[in-house]
């Protein structure tokens, strides 16, 4: 369920969801600019064009932000007419500081570019085409201070409601229009150290720099919206949950929320790198309904080759001999225990959810688990990822059958919505993550 090049099931886009709402610009002179309040910059006087060159269609100097500004730029609404337009901010001998491309439409744009403080910045917009044609209804100048910019202040925030809007790719860059998550997203790469920060229902979560599921988290408040909306419901107060593949302990942080101190949480990770920020989320949020255990989960026990990614893709470590997408890159190989669940959970008298997002290897971890499913009957999460399975030697279609041999009824999960749906298996390099119930 991690991963930046995991994109397949999800690619239209991302709406200007970390404001709650679009921003249509229809009742203000620019909705960027409102965005940007919103998000504590303070707003400029409007920029007049400069003389222009041939391959422009305008072009003014960002006027001198107050004192202490942290970032500086411009904001517009633009009506693009013909061929598509760019939009840049220039620094000094013209070093390209943000851009935007705006192809032509029938509405119009409402776009923001961003630049650090203290130097000279020119705001171009330029053809694509000698054809090309843009109305500029109107620009601002804008600068944030350094107080407005911090990241515990920046970071989105959200609440999962029962019909929410989610990002429809929380990898992809932020969309032309989506000011916030762009901002988000300046800001998050110049994150240099880890920083706890508020999240779901009053628990917190350290944000690690250069991290994919820290950066998903900054920009949009949350991952895995749907998922964890699919969960909620399956977590009662007192129940038990078992995640495995916890990587830094976002599903386990959650969880212990909904279960409260009555519950308990089982939480497998084997990475060491992981495993030791799924301890600092553990003790940010003072869990103690909790065992941690670092392992793989497996169909025997033993020992195992995990292979640790780069610390960018923190998401895709694997028991399988190659990782499941090219830009991913080997950081170090580690070896590590291999359980069962059906060795972990003996004794045990309730288990309400197992999650697996496990690398391909679910369906191992799901033949050590046998007694469990047979006795104890949990819920289960799980991501069914193509290529990884691949890798690991079997595929969706086959994990499904295996579940429904052992009577458990599929659904699919709403990437829009988190509710469940009929189920239908990804198809070749693609992924779902589905909900698993037992059949009473």
């Amino acid at each position: 369920m991690q991963g930046d090049s995991k994109r397949p099931r999800l690619m239209t886009g991302v709406v200007n969801w970390a404001l709650g709402r679009r921003h249509a610009g229809t009742e203000h002179s620019i909705g960027a600019a409102e965005q940007l309040a919103e998000l504590g910059a303070t707003i400029g006087p409007a920029l007049a064009s400069a003389p222009v060159g041939p391959a422009e269609c305008f072009r003014a100097a960002l006027k001198s932000p107050p004192p202490g500004s942290a970032m500086v730029g411009a904001a517009a609404r633009i009506a693009v007419l013909r061929d598509g337009i760019t939009v840049r901010l220039k620094g000094p001998a013209g070093t390209l500081l943000d851009h935007l491309y705006c192809p032509p439409r029938a509405a119009p744009y409402n776009v923001a570019v961003f630049a650090p403080a203290g130097q000279p910045v020119t705001w171009h917009i330029g053809h694509i085409t000698p054809q090309s044609a843009a109305d500029i209804e109107a620009a601002v100048n804008f600068s944030f201070s350094r107080e407005s910019l911090a990241p515990a202040r920046l970071m989105a925030r959200v609440d999962l409601e029962a019909t929410p809007i989610w990002p429809e790719d929380q990898f992809a860059e932020p969309a032309t229009e989506d000011t916030a998550g762009r901002l988000r997203d300046v800001v998050f790469r110049d994150l240099t150290e880890a920083l706890p920060v508020p999240w779901l229902d009053g628990s917190q979560v350290w944000l690690e720099p250069g991290d994919e599921q820290s950066h998903c988290l900054f920009k949009y408040g949350v991952y895995e919206a749907e998922s964890l909306f699919a969960a909620r419901s399956l977590l009662p107060p007192g129940g038990v949950f078992v995640d495995a593949g916890a990587n830094s302990g976002l599903y386990t942080v959650f969880a212990s929320a909904l279960l409260g101190p009555s519950g308990r949480i089982i939480a497998i990770e084997p990475s060491a790198r992981e495993f030791g920020r799924l301890e600092a989320n553990v003790a940010l949020n003072r869990i103690a309904n909790i065992r941690l255990v670092r392992a793989a989960l497996a169909e025997a026990a033993g020992e195992v080759a995990l292979r640790v990614a780069e610390p960018h893709f923190s998401g895709h470590n694997t028991l399988a001999p190659h990782f499941a997408y090219d830009p991913v890159n080997l950081q170090s190989v580690e070896t590590v225990p291999a359980i069962t669940l059906d060795s972990l959970m003996a004794g045990e008298r309730r288990c309400d959810l197992v999650k697996m997002d496990i690398e391909g290897a679910e369906m191992r971890a799901l033949q050590g688990a046998v007694r469990v499913l047979e006795t104890l009957r949990p819920a289960l999460l799980l991501e069914l990822n193509e290529p990884a399975l691949r890798g690991n030697g079997t595929s969706p279609t086959l994990l499904a059958k295996w579940l429904l041999s052992r009577r458990y009824v599929l659904h699919s999960i709403d990437v829009r919505t988190g509710n469940r749906v009929p189920f239908a298996p990804p198809v070749a390099g693609q992924l779902c993550n589905i909900v698993a119930l037992p059949q009473q």
